[in-house]
């Protein structure tokens, strides 16, 4: 999935879970995900979220869910050119 990036040359960056996570059909299991909203620089692996996994309403697991590529932080001009076109994101 998608999650937030701040300072980031991308203000989004793509997720993948660190380790597998098998599915049953029918399970008691809900899932539910959560976003760290991390600063740039990131580098590949770096964690970005977390995979929560529920049964009842009470959390059983977690798992990180990390980034799948490199990026760069914005430069100061860049930073000032995103808030006077789309504001402080």
């Amino acid at each position: 999935g998608e999650f937030i990036l701040k300072d980031g040359k991308k203000k989004k960056i793509n997720g993948i879970l660190a380790e597998d996570v098998y599915e049953v059909k029918n399970n008691p299991y809900e899932y539910e995900t959560k976003d760290l909203e991390v600063k740039a620089p990131v580098q590949k692996g770096t964690v970005i979220g977390e995979l929560i996994i529920k049964k009842g309403g009470k959390e059983v697991s977690k798992v990180n869910i990390v980034s799948n590529e490199e990026v760069k932080e914005l430069s100061g001009f860049g930073k000032f050119l995103r808030f006077i076109t789309f504001g402080w994101l």
